[in-house]
């Protein structure tokens, strides 16, 4: 055989034992009502046969009243990716994730910062508020979620103040800076972004 033969076989090969692994995390569970276990993928299920696509590469048909139970096999959903940064500040911007502070403005202006881990199963809000103490204020922080991404905008560092919802961009203490929540479902492996208007 030639090299190429050779090659092309084995990469079919790894093709192979990479699909036998990926579908072994999804391998249902078959007890038989003398105790032995069969895995496979169960392929029907009626009131008189169950059949099985079993791990071993052969099908086999059994009568249900054989059947003690069915663990059906669940793939693992993709990870949720959530992650956000504080472009720009002035004075200083904080982020909250269900009104509670989950990092330092330091390492929000650094560089991107992962919330995938913190965002809890169901609806969870994203809320930013800016400082400031003298001068003008404006902020600029992006939130990304899955593909989504949507920027927190209003004013420009040291030129012009934020002028959003009637404010003059000179007041002082702290100010709403935008707001948007995320909707998990980790089972199916989704987040979705939802931005209140600003």
């Amino acid at each position: 055989m030639s090299r190429i033969g050779e090659r092309f076989r084995l990469a079919a090969f790894l093709v192979v034992l990479a699909m036998a692994s990926t579908a072994s995390l999804a391998l249902d569970l078959v007890v038989l009502r003398d105790g032995s276990e069969l895995r496979g993928t169960v392929v029907s299920l009626d009131r008189g046969r169950l059949v099985l696509d079993r791990d071993d590469g052969k099908r086999e048909s059994i009568d249900r009243i054989d059947v003690r139970r069915i663990e059906f096999g669940e793939v693992d959903a993709p990870p949720i990716k959530a992650r956000v940064i504080v472009n720009e500040g002035d004075d200083e911007v904080r982020l909250f994730l269900d009104g509670k502070e989950f990092a330092q403005p330091a390492e929000l202006e650094a560089g991107w910062f992962d919330i995938s881990p913190l965002l809890q199963e169901g609806a969870n809000q994203i809320s930013a508020e800016v400082r400031n103490e003298a001068g003008t204020w404006s902020y600029r922080w992006t939130l990304e979620v899955g593909s989504d991404r949507h920027v927190f905008s209003c004013g420009l560092r040291g030129r012009t103040g934020c002028n959003n919802a009637g404010a003059e961009g000179t007041e002082r203490g702290t100010m709403p800076a935008g707001r948007a929540w995320v909707f998990v479902k980790r089972r199916a492996g989704e987040a979705k972004l939802q931005v209140e208007a600003e």
